[in-house]
């Protein structure tokens, strides 16, 4: 199991300027926000002794304001398409309890320095 976690969540944070939070917001989170999960962590191969593992996340952003789950979406897009993830899944557009969401997911295959290796 690999947990490349720290380098997806920096990756966000750079390009969004805004809290990442695992799972769920907390009570005290302001708004637009980024949640993030892992979703899958399989082994994938080993190749000269270095492991890799197929990974994929979700990053479901909240606001306040629906213009800027669109803005905010497409940063992530764009940042993480542009480091070599694939974006496989993006969720129809959500209200519930005052705030907008959308739910973006990410796989790859990467090592534990996450270097990505995408077939």
């Amino acid at each position: 199991m690999i947990d490349i976690r720290a380098i997806l969540v920096n990756l966000v944070k750079t390009a969004t300027n805004l809290n990442c939070y695992y799972l769920c917001p907390p009570k005290e989170a302001t708004f637009p926000c980024i949640v993030y999960n892992e979703v899958s962590n399989s082994d994938y191969a080993v190749v000269l002794n270095n492991e890799y593992a197929s990974i994929a996340y979700t990053f479901t952003v909240y606001a306040v304001d629906p213009v800027d789950i669109f803005a905010i979406t497409k940063t992530i897009d764009e940042e993480l398409k542009g480091a070599g993830y694939i974006k496989d899944y993006t969720s129809p557009d959500m209200y519930s309890d005052g705030y907008y969401s959308k739910t973006l997911r990410f796989k790859a295959i990467v090592n534990h320095k996450g270097d990505i290796y995408n077939n």
